[in-house]
Formats: C-alpha cells, sequence, structure tokens
C-alpha cells in the first residue's frame, strides 16, 4: 500500500481479502489499483441553441491580369484569374462582377467554384467602337433563399479589390491593291 500511495482498505477491498488478515504470501497475486479514473464531464447540447455562423471569408487576391492591362482584337484571349481563399462548402460560389466604368453598367456576373473565368468574346463591344475598360472583382457568396423560396446570394467575406483592363478594338489596314503596268 505505500510504495503505491493506496489506501490498505482498497486493496482489501480490490484483491477480495478478509479484514484484520494482514498475512500476504510469497508468488501471491495482488490487484494494484492506480488510481480512480475521474468521469470527463459530457456536454450537453442546448436544444435552443443557435448554430454558430461560419466566419467570413477573406477576400480572393486577384492574379491575372494585371491591373491596367490593355488587350487588342478578338483574337486575345482574356482570362480573369484569383488565387483560392479555401475549400468552398457546396453552398459557396465565387462571384465574378465585371463592369463597363464609362456607365457603370455590370456587363456580366457570374458564379463559379473555378478559380479563372475567360471573357466571352460576345460582352466585348462591336468593332465601331475604339477603347473600351472595364472594371472586374470577385468576392464569395452563399446560397440562400429569400421568403418567395427564389434563390438569392449573400455575401460570406468582402470583396477583392478592383482591377481595369482595357480592350482596344483592332484598327483596319490598308491593303495595297496591285496596279497593272502595262507591258510594251
Amino acid at each position: 500500500a505505500e510504495q503505491y500511495e493506496v489506501s490498505v482498505s482498497l486493496l482489501r477491498e480490490v484483491n477480495d481479502l478478509p479484514i484484520g488478515d494482514d498475512i500476504i504470501f510469497v508468488n501471491q497475486s495482488l490487484v494494484i489499483p492506480l488510481g480512480t479514473p475521474v468521469p470527463s464531464p459530457t456536454p450537453t447540447i442546448d436544444p435552443n441553441a443557435t448554430p454558430t455562423p461560419v466566419p467570413p471569408y477573406t477576400a480572393p487576391p486577384l492574379l491575372n491580369p494585371p491591373d491596367g492591362v490593355v488587350f487588342t482584337g478578338a483574337d486575345e484571349t482574356i482570362f480573369l484569374q484569383w488565387a483560392s481563399v479555401s475549400v468552398l462548402r457546396d453552398d459557396e460560389w465565387y462571384e465574378l462582377t465585371l463592369l463597363q466604368p464609362s456607365g457603370g453598367v455590370i456587363s456580366e456576373t457570374t458564379h463559379t467554384r473555378a478559380t479563372a473565368w475567360r471573357v466571352p468574346l460576345d460582352l466585348l463591344p462591336a468593332t465601331d467602337a475604339e477603347v473600351h475598360e472595364f472594371r472586374w472583382r470577385v468576392q464569395i457568396v452563399r446560397e440562400t433563399r429569400d421568403r418567395k423560396g427564389q434563390l438569392i446570394y449573400e455575401t460570406a467575406g468582402p470583396s477583392s479589390e478592383e482591377r481595369t483592363f482595357t480592350w482596344l478594338a483592332p484598327t483596319p489596314t490598308a491593303t495595297a491593291i496591285p496596279y497593272l503596268t502595262p507591258t510594251p
């Protein structure tokens, strides 16, 4: 009992030894209890508790194209690319907004899980216009339903910085017209 810091009464109880009999024999096996386990408290779930909201994400860092880059003509592919901020849940999306500053008109808002988006050629103005500047930004949104059951998107973090790019219509080049010179 002294060696293992256990009371004699506990040793008697665990080993079923009679009270008043303090004799232990050679090669007799004894069970030595090494401490009493303390039960850990079981958490109680409050049925009225509201779920903890998911913390908002950070703003997605924009990667390409660099701010202020100029694209010329319809042959050049315009990819907008940003870095992932986390693994998105099933109801979360990257929301990309493409604007034309000349009137603040939203040209396109798209929802994607990818971290890049190709600007469709039909969003680029007709070739009769010369210079068109676009602004773009990305943020994470979460799908939800309004009171009428319509699908809506709520912001789940701040919007990225805003970048611009310029699209220039190609300038037509003159085609040389061959002249016939009379031969003698």
